[in-house]
């Protein structure tokens, strides 16, 4: 399964340094397994396509147990994490295996025909489109 999500920019530089090991998301679709490719849109002011990384597995608990599973990967500081995680009593990591850095940045504007508009959270990404980011 390929989705795209919205990265902050410095959050997208972690993921591709291999500093940030872990992607947090308040919540996630049923759909997701481990053989989720996540393609990154590094957003504003970036605003492009960075590359992609593939999931070991997805972290399912309390923002308590999240923070102590994966602190030490988490790439952000933990008031920032439990402030994200608000009222929520479960949340998701998703453990980054492999990532794959695109050398030239693509803008989804050239993937997507002038009707892009970055996720909110995610989209699905159809074989077309998946195989136009990989040439």
């Amino acid at each position: 399964m390929n989705i795209l999500l919205s990265i902050k920019p410095k959050f997208t530089q972690q993921i591709l340094e291999g500093t940030k090991r872990f992607e947090f998301r308040r919540s996630i679709s049923k759909k997701w397994g481990t053989d989720l490719r996540v393609f990154i849109y590094s957003s504003s002011p970036e605003k492009r396509i960075v590359g992609y990384f593939t999931t070991k597995n997805i972290i399912q608990a309390s923002p308590e147990e999240l923070w102590e599973k994966c602190k030490k990967f988490a790439g952000i500081e933990k008031e920032d994490f439990f402030h994200y995680f608000a009222g929520k009593v479960k949340g998701f990591a998703l453990e980054i295996d492999v990532v794959k850095h695109f050398p030239n940045p693509i803008n989804p504007i050239e993937i997507f025909y002038q009707k892009f508009s970055p996720p909110q959270s995610y989209c699905y990404l159809e074989s077309p489109t998946v195989e136009r980011l990989l040439n």
